[in-house]
């Protein structure tokens, strides 16, 4: 056999195993984060205008981290604007099978702009999403299911403003 052979065969066994692997792998892999019944949640000082984060582990021991993100923009020195907590934020829940965020713009302690959600998968489906926001609350629900019938939920990420400290929560 020659090299170039022996290359496809290593390559189409690497994937053959790891398609096998998610659809005959341990059932409980992911089970406790799915269900819909672990809630994350964490405040964040708008004010210091920096990514912050806070690291969660589940119930079935892996992380997850739920954080915010100041978008960058161009403002002068000088602005005394952005000393209120405005300015433009990605809120964000990473965790081992789903990646979500969404942007929202903060003007005089209120979300003036709610935008662009979007969303990542790992051995799981999205067969619905919703996104909606007010004055101090934006909201991304997805109804996710499962990838070999271990089950379905509805995962949530949300903004809550109050003051200069931005809650977020997500299940």
């Amino acid at each position: 056999m020659s090299r170039r052979t022996l290359s496809y065969y290593a390559l189409f066994s690497l994937i053959l195993t790891m398609i096998l692997g998610c659809i005959f792998g341990p059932s409980t892999a992911y089970a406790a984060e799915p269900n819909g019944q672990e809630e994350v949640e964490a405040a964040f000082d708008l004010e210091q205008y920096l990514p912050q984060s806070k690291t969660i582990f589940l119930a079935n021991g892996e992380e997850a981290e739920i954080g915010i993100r100041p978008v960058p923009t161009i403002r002068p020195m000088w602005d005394s604007y952005y000393s209120n907590a405005s300015g433009d934020w990605e809120i964000y829940y990473n965790s081992p099978i789903i990646y979500r965020h969404f942007y929202i713009t903060i003007d005089n302690h209120k979300i003036t702009r709610a935008h662009s959600p979007s969303y990542t998968t790992f051995l799981c489906s999205v067969t619905g999403e919703q996104f909606s926001w007010s004055s101090t609350v934006a909201t991304y629900r997805l109804n996710i299911e499962v990838t070999g019938g271990m089950g379905s939920t509805v995962a949530a990420l949300q903004a809550l403003m109050e003051g200069t400290t931005l809650h977020t929560y997500a299940n």
